[in-house]
């Protein structure tokens, strides 16, 4: 409402030190690709109902051997993409 009313209410979630590479929406969770901590890249999760902050995320694509190179959304559905061996996976 504040959005269509021109007052839209902007909250910061992360900033440059927490290395976000890629982002996803879905409904009220926001995805992001962080390679803080984790050289491959991890997924996190946030419920933005809640009003949450980058300590509040939930890991739930936790750092392996896959290299994680970009988010993507479609249909309510998550997708990961990223290469491992030099070939390039996609994950859902």
């Amino acid at each position: 409402a504040d959005l269509l009313a021109g007052r839209p209410q902007w909250r910061q979630i992360a900033d440059y030190d927490d290395q976000i590479r890629s982002r996803a929406l879905i409904g009220d969770r926001l995805y992001l690709l962080s390679t803080r901590d984790a050289p491959n890249g991890k997924v996190l999760q946030l419920d933005l109902a809640r009003n949450p902050t980058l300590s509040d995320a939930a890991t739930i694509v936790p750092a392996g051997d896959l290299v994680l190179e970009q988010l993507v959304s479609s249909e309510g559905r998550l997708y990961a993409v990223g290469q491992r061996d030099g070939l390039s996976a996609l994950m859902e």
